[in-house]
Formats: structure tokens, sequence, C-alpha cells
């Protein structure tokens, strides 16, 4: 349904009123021609069309009320890309309708350094020239499928290209892993340095400084909380907000550091390094590898930095294993599984005969000990039995079926302590069969195992314990334990027969998915 609505002064803009399209029940089909400005949480709908209006960048808005999301976009809407839902959401779409963004306002590029085997930006516009010894790549990166950039003895990457950032907000992220050649407290890496004269204050530059997020901006310093570790993988990212005029530091997507009144950034210099720099040059560099280096013209939200890094992989299952998460992981099989076109959405992952299973690799933080997170998932069992999802370790010598049924059809999950399986399960829900049925199983050494269905919690253990993984990158295998020598281990309570089912809208976080995100899913 498509309404003309006028957005009034309620708003509190020192604007004059607009017509606005509103379209009901409606999805957006996003593709690579729409720009997206901003994810927010926000109260309601009205709230949503403020925050389009009040970005004057912003000429089409999506707001989801399950959730509270509101994505901004300042790519103006083509009616063709609306999809209307075939079941009742609390969704709409949002046009700005004779809205044009003025030729005035200059809208830096986004660019990405992929760092898989070469200095390309993904868009052709960046392409980098590895300075002061060549750069090395490593594998596999973080994501476990491609290479990663080895930064040692001060090696650095010039970019020779002006990248024009006057009054423009801008995010840069990346992984980063730091060796262990010199302490951290006494040295600095840098990520992203752009400057124009290194004497004046149109310069910032992001780095790594005493083993902590630096990020200095016309020579106003944010210093991060948190002190990072040698040898572990890490996801930072450097926020410049032009309208708050506030900078920001994350790690693993939660905020570690801010400082406001920051000033207004002028700069426009005519090149970037990554790695070292004017600014890092006179302290010890350690040595790092660098997974993807990310930047945006906008000051991205909190929620989608957190998605960024946590969200491991994302598999729709419509007709491909295409993972539709940030990290793209594409090592990944089906042995005897088709996709059915009666998914929960579009298609679905169809496991229904024997030796039929997925798998994917490699996945890094589910391979480390007490690290925290969370299977999301629609199943829809033809059979109450099997193995639903299983870990095991790139080099054969771990294994941990993760969810899946028990001898008396329960679902259950369960983690490897290191000593002993813990586990919970579904002793008071019975599962049906030929219906789709959301599942969520979370792991943290502070709430231990949990398990929900439809949204609610049904079990969870009495107390925290930990999780003992394997060490090292994981495959996933979805559907059946393998190989099957090793799941007959008496020891865990899942047993290892064939899943025979249906499984859609899975996703995998490297953290713990809070129960409105949990109920947000269960809704889709």
């Amino acid at each position: 349904m498509r309404l003309v609505i006028l957005l009034l002064p309620i708003c509190q803009l020192f604007v004059s009123a607009i017509p606005v399209v509103k379209y009901q029940n409606a999805k957006l089909i996003v593709g690579a021609n729409y720009q997206l400005i901003n994810q927010l949480f926000v109260e309601s709908q009205t709230q949503c069309i403020c925050q389009c209006f009040a970005n004057e960048t912003c000429l089409t808005a999506t707001y989801i009320g399950t959730n509270q999301n509101c994505s901004l976009f300042s790519t103006k809407l083509n009616e063709t890309d609306l999809q209307l839902a075939t079941f009742e959401i609390n969704a709409s779409i949002l046009s700005f309708i004779n809205r044009t963004i003025s030729s005035t306002i200059r809208q830096a590029p986004n660019i990405q350094w992929l760092f898989d085997g070469n200095l390309n930006d993904s868009f052709g516009n960046y392409p980098g020239i590895s300075a002061n010894g060549n750069i090395q790549w490593i594998s596999p990166d973080y994501s476990g499928n491609r290479k990663a950039a080895y930064f040692a003895n001060k090696s650095y990457v010039i970019v020779p290209y002006t990248l024009e950032l006057i009054d423009t907000s801008f995010t840069v992220s990346t992984w980063i892993r730091l060796l262990s050649n010199r302490p951290l407290n006494t040295s600095e890496f840098g990520i992203f340095t752009h400057c124009e004269n290194i004497n004046d204050n149109n310069c910032l530059y992001m780095s790594i400084r005493y083993g902590k997020l630096f990020f200095s901006l016309n020579n106003n310093n944010v210093i991060g909380n948190s002190f990072l570790t040698s040898n572990i993988w890490y996801h930072v990212a450097y926020v410049y907000d032009r309208i708050t005029l506030t900078q920001s530091v994350y790690i693993n997507g939660q905020l570690d550091g801010v400082l406001s009144s920051t000033g207004i950034y002028q700069g426009n210099a005519s090149q970037i390094w990554i790695g070292a720099s004017p600014f890092t040059y006179m302290y010890p560099n350690p040595f790092a590898y660098m997974d993807e280096l990310n930047f945006v013209p906008r000051a991205e939200s909190a929620d989608a930095l957190l998605e960024e890094a946590t969200l491991v992989v994302y598999y729709k299952f419509d007709n491909s294993f295409f993972d539709s998460g940030p990290n793209k992981i594409y090592n990944s099989s089906g042995t005897n599984v088709r996709f059915d076109v009666n998914g929960r959405v579009n298609q679905a992952l169809l496991i229904n005969s024997n030796n039929s299973f997925f798998q994917s690799t490699s996945f890094y933080r589910l391979g480390q000990s007490n690290y925290p997170y969370s299977f999301s998932l629609w199943i829809y069992p033809l059979s109450m039995n099997g193995t639903i999802v299983q870990l095991l370790s790139i080099n054969n010598d771990w294994w941990s079926p993760m969810l899946g049924f028990d001898s008396s059809n329960h679902l259950v999950t369960q983690t490897w302590s290191g000593s002993v399986f813990y586990n919970v399960a579904s002793n008071s829900f019975a599962m049906p069969l030929n219906v789709w049925t959301h599942v969520v199983a979370t792991f943290s050494t502070t709430n231990g195992l949990r398990l929900f269905i439809n949204g609610t919690m049904v079990n969870s253990t009495s107390s925290s314990h930990s999780h003992g993984a394997s060490g090292t990158w994981n495959i996933m295998s979805i559907g059946a334990c393998t190989p099957m020598i090793w799941c007959s281990n008496a020891e865990t309570r899942i047993v290892a027969n064939q899943f025979r089912g249906k499984i859609d809208e899975m996703r995998v976080y490297s953290r713990e998915l809070t129960n409105m995100e949990i109920q947000a899913f269960a809704t889709i």
C-alpha cells in the first residue's frame, strides 16, 4: 500500500515540510547501486523519517519495527526494487520524493583493500604500492579462506591518490593480528594515515600505540581503553562523525574510546599510508598481519560495526552456498544435498538422504577457547534424529557436536569444556515435525549454554563454565557428524545419526546474541 504523507516540523528540524512516500508491508531489494549512509536503532517509524530528513544526503530509508532498525540510503528509490512481504510484517520503505542532493556536497568513495595477494582496491580506484620492502602474504587470513598482508621491518603501502575528506564523516575498519617480535606496550603499528602536511592540523592517523587503539585527528587524540594481546585477530574500527564532531574507536564491535568536540577535519591529502608512516616511524614497530581494510564515507553506527565484527557467516541457502555476511566465506560444499523451493525465506537447504551434509571452512573465532558464540537458524525436521551442527578442527584432531537431538528426541545444545560435555535440552518443548521452528544456541563464560526456541529461552546451564575449543580454524558441518568413527563417543548426548530436514537463514556469531536480537530473528 502506498501513502503520501507530509512531514511537519514535529521532527524539530529547521526545515520546511516536504512530501514523503511510504510503502507499507514492503521489503527493499538492496543492490550494489544502493549507497548505505547509516544504520540506526530508533524507537518508531516517525523517528526513522526524522533521521533521514535530518541527513541532507538521505533519499531513501527502510524501517523494520521488529528490531527497530532504520537504514538510510543516499540512492533514489526505484520502485522495481520493492517487494511485497509474503506475510504481514511491521516494515516500511520511505522515499523522499522531489529531494535532490546538492552538487556541492562531495561524497568520498568506498575503498576496500582485501589484501588477497595484492594491494588492489576492490572498486578499482585506489591501488597501493609496496614501500620500504615488499609486503608479504600469509595464509589463511582471518576468514580462513584467503590471504592477508604481512607487514614487517616497518614496511608500508603508499596509495598515491588524493582522497578528499573535507567536511566528510568516515569509518576505517580492518582485521589486525600483532605479532610478538616486540613488546606491544613500547611499540606502535600504523593502520591508516591521511595527511597533507605533518606540521599542520590537517592530518589524521590511526594506529595501535603501546598496545591500545590510537586515533589522532587535528592533534585531538583518542586512546582506547583495552590492551591488545599478541597473536590474536582483532576487528578494529576508527570513526569520525562530522555532524556530532566525535572520534570513536571500536574493538570487536565494542566501543573502546570516544572524544567529543574534536573539530572539523579539512584534509585533502594526495596520498594514503597503510602500515608505517611519518607518525609511527620513530617508534619500534611490531610485525603484524592485516586483513581487509575498509574505508567508507560515513560514520558507521555501533550496530553496523558490531555486525561487521561478529557476524561470522550468514547462509540464506537461496539456491547457493553463498555467504551473505561480511567475511564472504566461500570454502563450502554440499554432499547429497539440494535446495528446496519451500524455505522459511525463499529457498532452503534440504538434507534428506544417508551421508547427506553441508560443510564450510574455516572459522577462527569458533576455534578459540572460552570465546562466546551463537548459532541462529530455522529448522524443518522430518524426523527427531541426528546431528544438526558439528565443529571439527582443520587438523582433524578435535571435534564437537554442537546442536542436535538426543535419544529421547529432545533438541540439545552442548559444548566441550576440555574434559566433559556440558549440555542443555528442550525437555519441556515437543519439537513439531514438518513445521518451521527457530532455534538459537548461545555460549558465554558468564551465562554458560542457553537454548532458545521461537524466541523464548527453554533451558540453560545452571552456572557458568568453560568452552574448550580446538585452538585453530574450524570446519562446520551441517546435517551429519563426520567422521563417524569420532561420533560414537559415549560422552556426547547428541545422537550421531543423520539429520533429515530443511535448514534456512543460518547465522553464526562470535558473540552471545541478546534476547531482543533473538526475538527479532524468530519473527523473520
